[in-house]
């Protein structure tokens, strides 16, 4: 589990902290104010992949195969500096218990490559240079360290394969509706492990007539079907918007085991009434599964439904943007229910 996490120069976060994590984390915040770049911040971190600096994009709703491969500097990759700065140099570090230290770094190595004809020839447009744009990712465990790289070229992306291990297992649940295929990939492996029955389980907080659910590739595509007592089953997306985020909460308790579930804007598609059994999925799940969760909202009455479980997994961490840079205003456990009841500003 992480206990620490420092953050600089990723988007916006420029030189943020936070000195204590617990079990669960609840990130509040003011619109723009980084709590999807903290979350996207944990998803790099735990692979150390050079492609995640593309492939976070999926959570704002952009990649880079909708673009040309000389866009995606300017396009994606400016994106992740500060102020489109691409000469700073992204860091996020982190301590944690069973690893001691954990870090990452990103930055731009600017090249220039000469093409020439090997033929001799004097064409002049072969000799002109071309700038190459890398990314340089160094990835840190102990007194351990891996090297990638990732190049883009006028016509391709360039991405160089080592063996290099994935920190902490980490499942990222989008605060949109997410990709039905990836859904379904994601339900075949918790039911290879067994742990179909917790999906189900979780569920039926939303919906107690689920009977059960099944990957199904009748449109073509495979997707989640779910058994609601009707004749026939139904594509699980159908049932509701809250069914397919518990959905995708529950599995991701499974398949980061160990490691990190991060979820933005829990409340999109929850109903107040059960905002509470939600809650206390969560911080159950999350003991006895060892995940540590960072969710974000902007929901005063979602905190206080987790407040109300008086959990002592739960902190509170509310960024906050100053002349000086973002910074954490981190509540804990026996602090948040003081500021609820006197309706401090928590979100």
């Amino acid at each position: 589990m992480l206990t620490t996490l420092r953050v600089a120069n990723y988007r916006s976060l420029t030189n943020f902290r936070i000195d204590e994590l617990g079990q669960v984390n609840l990130i509040s915040g003011r619109n723009n104010s980084g709590k999807t770049t903290l979350l996207e911040s944990l998803l790099i971190l735990s692979t150390g992949h050079p492609e995640i600096t593309l492939h976070d994009s999926i959570v704002r709703g952009i990649t880079s195969e909708q673009l040309p491969p000389n866009a995606v500097p300017s396009v994606l990759w400016k994106q992740i500096f500060p102020s489109h700065d691409m000469d700073a140099r992204i860091e996020i570090d982190a301590d944690h218990r069973s690893m001691n230290h954990v870090g990452l770094t990103i930055e731009l190595e600017h090249e220039e490559i000469v093409r020439r004809s090997v033929s001799g020839s004097t064409d002049a447009r072969l000799d002109e240079e071309s700038p190459q744009s890398t990314l340089l990712v160094k990835t840190t465990r102990g007194g351990e360290e891996w090297e990638r790289r990732m190049r883009v070229t006028d016509k391709e992306i360039q991405i160089e394969r080592r063996n290099q291990p994935v920190l902490f297992p980490a499942f990222i649940v989008p605060a949109g509706r997410g990709e039905l295929k990836s859904d379904a990939a994601c339900l075949d492996y918790v039911k290879k492990t067994k742990q179909g029955h917790r999906v189900v389980d979780a569920l039926r907080i939303v919906d107690t007539s689920l009977a059960s659910l099944e990957v199904i590739s009748e449109t073509g595509e495979p997707m989640i079907w779910a058994d609601v007592g009707l004749p026939e089953l139904v594509p699980l997306p159908t049932v509701g918007e809250g069914m397919l985020r518990m959905c995708r909460f529950a599995m991701g308790m499974v398949i980061a085991r160990g490691g990190v579930l991060l979820v933005d804007e829990i409340e999109n598609g929850i109903h107040h009434s059960i905002v509470a059994k939600v809650w206390q999925f969560i911080m159950d799940a999350a003991v006895e599964m060892d995940v540590q969760v960072f969710v974000t909202t902007h929901s005063y009455e979602c905190v206080q439904a987790a407040q109300s479980l008086n959990g002592n997994e739960l902190m509170l961490h509310r960024i906050e943007a100053t002349e000086a840079g973002h910074r954490c205003v981190t509540i804990r456990p026996e602090e948040l229910e003081t500021a609820v009841l006197h309706s401090l500003e928590v979100r």
